[in-house]
């Protein structure tokens, strides 16, 4: 029973990690993405001291969030290819960012960091969500468009053929006891 409680408690708190991990993230898009359109107006309010800080703490929650997720669900850096592509995909944010609002010489250079780190940034999240580094065609398949290259995704005739298996393995007989149309993909 002790084993259970603390399975729980682990779980409870990686997900109350995980929410924080969010929240820095979207948070700290946010920001990023107000002091973009400032740039772009050249406007004042960049030089605020709090405009300075604020995105180093909140940076900094969401790093230490990551790393605690990372080490809590036993996925790393170097050893899962997903959070290898977020650790790349965030240096390159990370120096688009710096390009964008500290070392571009022209607001044309400056600009264009800014539009590229929104991308890099769209595909980190897209990274997360899918949990591959190549995550495109992943959201294309969990979107259900079940089509490449003209073929679909999930052949019935596979899916015949396993359920066919498993059911001769279990009954002793070729086909399933459940009609093939009752399943829903």
């Amino acid at each position: 029973m002790g084993f259970i409680h603390e399975q729980n408690l682990l779980t409870m708190n990686l997900l109350w990690i995980k929410n924080i991990h969010i929240t820095c993230v979207a948070s700290s898009y946010a920001l990023f993405f107000l002091r973009g359109v400032w740039l772009i107006q050249g406007s004042h309010k960049l030089r605020q001291r709090w405009v300075k800080t604020i995105p180093h703490v909140m940076d900094t929650m969401l790093l230490v969030s990551a790393i605690t997720l990372a080490i809590g669900i036993r996925q790393y850096p170097g050893v899962d290819a997903w959070l290898t592509a977020k650790v790349i995909g965030l240096v390159f944010y990370i120096g688009l960012g710096m390009m964008a609002f500290r070392f571009g010489k022209t607001m044309r250079v400056k600009i264009s960091a800014w539009v590229a780190a929104q991308l890099v940034f769209f595909y980190i999240v897209a990274v997360a969500l899918t949990h591959n580094p190549l995550p495109f065609p992943a959201l294309y398949n969990n979107l259900k468009l079940v089509r490449i290259n003209q073929q679909p995704l999930v052949s019935y005739s596979r899916l015949r053929n396993k359920l066919n298996c498993s059911c001769a393995k279990k009954q002793g007989e070729g086909m399933p006891s459940v009609p093939l149309r009752s399943l829903s993909l």
